[in-house]
């Protein structure tokens, strides 16, 4: 499987399901055409639960690869124009509680934890020295 860029305000825990029910299907396929049709109807299922849970911003895409090593493809699509108005609407909503937005956020981002690495060395002694031009300005 390849990946791309995650985000944190995404959904994640919803889109490792989907891969790991996917994945679950894989073991139990019979042929690639029995694999594409489940995949399909998983798809479907979890498009539905992306919808009622987040809106029509994000869904999931799987597409036949005929000339590629594997039988099909998956893509998780984003509707950006969507996703921020999602996102502005979401923080404004008072009818979310607080913590159910943090939760929220919280799922997101813990789904993703795994794939931090530490920083490099450059990286932190850039840091260490913005973070001293700042407290000098102070």
């Amino acid at each position: 499987m390849n990946s791309h860029n995650v985000y944190v305000d995404m959904p994640n825990w919803l889109i490792t399901k989907f891969l790991n029910r996917l994945d679950s299907l894989c073991e139990y396929a019979k042929d690639p055409e029995w694999l594409y049709a489940e995949s399909l109807k998983l798809k479907n299922s979890f498009n539905e639960l992306l919808r009622k849970e987040v809106g029509n911003w994000l869904f999931i895409s799987i597409r036949r690869e005929p000339f590629g090593k594997r039988p099909f493809g998956i893509q998780v699509r984003i509707n950006w124009e969507l996703f921020q108005k999602f996102l502005e609407e979401f923080a404004k909503r008072e009818d979310i509680p607080l913590e159910h937005k943090y939760e929220y956020l919280a799922m997101c981002r813990a789904e993703i934890a795994w794939m931090r690495g530490g920083p490099s060395r450059e990286l932190m002694e850039t840091r260490v020295k913005n973070f001293q031009k700042v407290r000098l300005r102070s």
